[in-house]
């Protein structure tokens, strides 16, 4: 049985450190800070194939992925 997968095309800013590992209260001002931090013309547009075991980030010359191990 296949895995449902979610596809979001996206802007890559980079990564950032944070107090802590998650919740949108610690996510959306690190994201705020990347956007206002990054010139927009370095922002890189990238597909990102998020299913229950892995996250895939595609951009036109590299796919990353990151799974998880339940």
């Amino acid at each position: 049985m296949e895995e449902q997968k979610n596809n979001l095309s996206c802007k890559y800013l980079g990564c950032t450190y944070v107090d802590k590992p998650g919740g949108m209260d610690i996510l959306r001002p690190a994201i705020e800070n990347l956007s206002l931090t990054i010139p927009e013309n370095q922002w890189i547009s990238v597909d990102v194939n998020i299913s229950p075991t892995s996250i895939i980030v595609c951009s036109d010359d590299v796919c990353e992925m990151f799974s998880f191990i339940y």
